[in-house]
């Protein structure tokens, strides 16, 4: 990822992926996308994705997620099997690697808090089984039941954090590797290298994704 000065403003130029007013912002046709923020994300609207989609309403559904990293969309109504057919429109659905998925749909996982517990699932800023080799491009998220207040999940933009350090710690950044690790839980999986307590693999702090670095997330 590159930065330079523009002009006389001092602004610095941000990849065309994070930009969300400019002329490099996707068009749609088959679907309304309304920026929820000037860092990342988005909520798609008019698409029911219970439904069996036509591609190129899919195609502009992943441009969406690709240009604003996070998209919402609202009030849909899915049964684990619709779920998991609408995730298979983006690529190949991978199980869980730690945790047991539902009895009849074992590539989604429940996530529950119950009422006496104090801990949530998750409840760090991390990016989904970065440990793994390969991770996958993306999560897929569907709210079943939520609190009438709080309990948001947060998203952060590791683009525009890496564009706005300064030159010498991008420098800095941009040789060293560290390890992405996970704790067990009650059904660990790893391959057998990893095989301790805290499964992980060694990556560099700086990842690259089409030709785009990105700092490796905690």
């Amino acid at each position: 990822m590159r930065s330079r000065r523009s002009g006389s403003d001092e602004r610095r130029k941000v990849p065309a992926r994070i930009q969300r007013n400019g002329p490099a912002r996707p068009r749609y046709r088959h679907i309304e996308v309304r920026p929820v923020s000037g860092a990342l994300g988005a909520e798609v609207r008019g698409v029911d994705v219970a439904r069996p989609l036509e591609s190129k309403v899919v195609a502009e559904i992943r441009r969406a997620f690709l240009h604003h990293q996070v998209i919402f969309l609202r009030d849909q109504q899915l049964a684990p099997s619709e779920l998991l057919a609408f995730a298979a429109r983006f690529g190949r659905p991978m199980e869980y690697p730690q945790l047991k998925g539902l009895p009849g749909c074992p590539l989604v996982t429940p996530v529950i808090k119950l009422a006496h517990e104090r801990v949530n699932f998750g409840g760090v800023w991390h990016s989904d089984t970065a440990y793994l080799e390969r991770p996958p491009m993306a999560s897929m998220l569907y709210a079943v039941e939520i609190p009438p207040c709080g309990g948001d999940t947060l998203f952060a933009n590791q683009y525009l954090a890496y564009e706005t350090l300064s030159e010498g710690l991008r420098r800095t950044l941009a040789g060293p590797s560290g390890t992405t690790a996970a704790p067990s839980t009650t059904r660990p999986r790893v391959p057998a290298r990893h095989a301790s307590g805290h499964p992980g693999g060694r990556q560099a702090v700086l990842r690259s994704s089409a030709g785009v670095p990105f700092p490796t997330p905690c």
